[in-house]
């Protein structure tokens, strides 16, 4: 295990973990955004579960890969892990 499978290990972990703890606090519950969150939250737990069991190396994801989940990761903890701030549109397929 290489220490780009350790980061971005730790990367996917805290994101998928940033999504899961996110606090609703009294906000609409929306069916679509949610089932997205749940499903991008899952990504990333396979992803981390794949790499910490080296069944996935970081050689074998494109070299784009690394510089993609640091900006998401932002992204997410910029947005304190509301997948719906970063999906909302003024119209869209997630709007209820």
């Amino acid at each position: 295990m290489t220490a780009l499978d350790l980061m971005l290990f730790w990367l996917c972990l805290a994101i998928a973990l940033r999504i899961f703890l996110f606090n609703r606090a009294g906000a609409t519950y929306k069916r679509g955004y949610a089932l997205a969150a749940w499903i991008i939250m899952q990504l990333f737990f396979v992803l981390a579960v794949l790499l910490i069991s080296q069944r996935l190396c970081a050689t074998q994801l494109p070299a784009i890969t690394l510089p993609a989940l640091v900006m998401f990761a932002l992204a997410i903890f910029k947005a304190r892990g509301n997948v719906a701030q970063l999906l909302r549109t003024t119209r869209g397929i997630f709007n209820d």
